[in-house]
This record gives structure tokens, sequence and C-alpha cells, in this order.
């Protein structure tokens, strides 16, 4: 699939085809709205999912990606902060079952994709969350009030799957929410993985949801 980074809105308009075997403590999914920050931009996770696209995993699987922030100026951030909420609350509402893709990195990150997170799980999808910072307990015990450390660990509980890049991350976050399904993403912090065996571990992820595979992961 040809990924036009001039917009923030990439992806496929192909569905899949018809849902396969899940567990029954999942939740049925056909798609993937996966968010994260500008694919203009240098912070890790414009990276990451830039990393996802050239791997080929957006041809794998019918993902669309919505752009919540941009770097720049306020004027720009909040124009792309209030786009990109519009962006997520449409594709939410019109794609086939989605699966809700959330990364989390830096603490502006946390505070931005709650919302989002909420929003999913008030309309009834599922939600994952891809932990990129392992700094995030820190935050949690040192920056956070305490309210936002109850949502933070609401965010947690619900999610239908949180990964993270070590069985120590793992841990961490388990203290923060026992009740969070945690899982370490093979490859995603590991030198002894090639770069593949990560992208492959999260279509297998997106497997157990249900999705279908359009194509082999190259």
């Amino acid at each position: 699939m040809a990924v036009d980074r001039s917009d923030d809105l990439v992806g496929s308009s192909t569905r899949s085809p018809g849902p396969a075997r899940l567990p029954a403590d999942l939740i049925r999914c056909r798609s993937v709205l996966m968010l994260g920050t500008s694919l203009h931009g240098h912070d890790r996770i414009a990276a990451t999912v830039r990393g996802y696209i050239d791997a080929g995993l957006f041809d794998c699987f019918d993902i669309r990606y919505v752009a919540t922030h941009r770097e720049g100026d306020a004027w720009r951030r909040l124009r792309g902060a209030v786009g990109g909420w519009m962006r997520f609350v449409l594709e939410l509402l019109r794609m086939d079952q989605p699966l809700v893709h959330v990364h989390f990195c830096s603490r502006a990150s946390v505070r931005r994709y709650a919302a989002h997170c909420a929003l999913a799980r008030g309309t009834g999808r599922p939600y994952m969350v891809r932990v990129l910072d392992a700094d995030l307990p820190r935050f949690y015990d040192e920056e956070c009030s305490a309210a936002e450390r109850r949502f933070a660990a609401l965010i947690l509980r619900h999610a239908s799957l949180v990964t993270v890049a070590s069985e120590t991350d793992r841990k961490r976050l388990l203290r923060i929410c026992p009740a969070a399904r945690v899982t370490v993403l093979a490859g995603a912090n590991d030198s002894s993985h090639p770069p593949d065996t990560l992208i492959e571990h999260l279509g297998r992820l997106y497997q157990h949801f249900g999705i279908l595979m359009r194509t082999s992961i190259r």
C-alpha cells in the first residue's frame, strides 16, 4: 500500500472479509484505528508508526492512522488536536468494528489519549495500549495528582491489552494496576530479535482480536 505522508489520516479503505475465532473474553474486531502523532514529526511515536508502515503492517491489515498531535506553535498544536479528535470520532463511528490502538510515550501523550480511550470504551469498542516509555511508572508516582493516578489506572484496567518492551516494564505497570492485561511485545526493545519480529508479534495480537490478514507480512 502506498502511504501518503502529506496527510495525517492514512491507511486502507478495504475491509476484512470476516471475523476469526476469538477467546470468549475479547471483543470481536475487523479493523484497526491507530492513534499517534504526525508522521512528519521527529518523536518516538512517529518513528514507531513509520516503522510499521515501512515493514508492511498497513498492507496486511485494515488499518487507519489518525494523527492527534503536531509539532509547532500553540496554534498549530491546537489545530492538530481538534482536527485529530474530529477524525478519530468520524473513523470510530464509520469503520468496521475497529480495535483502537493507542501509543503512550511522553507524559503529554498519556493525558492526550485518555479521552480517546474513554470514548472508545463508551462506544463499546476495545482499545489496546502500546507503552513506548519505560518512565511511565515514574510519571505516575511523581507527577500525577491523585485524580490522575486513578484515571491512569482505569485506562490500564479497561484496556483489552497493554504491550510493553520488557518483563521489567510489565511488572512495573502491574504495580500500578494489577488487573491490567499486560504482555511483552517481542522485539520491541531487544537487539537479539530481528526487526521483523516485532511486526510479526503485533500482527498475531491483531489476529487474536479477529482481524484477518489480507496478505502475509513481508
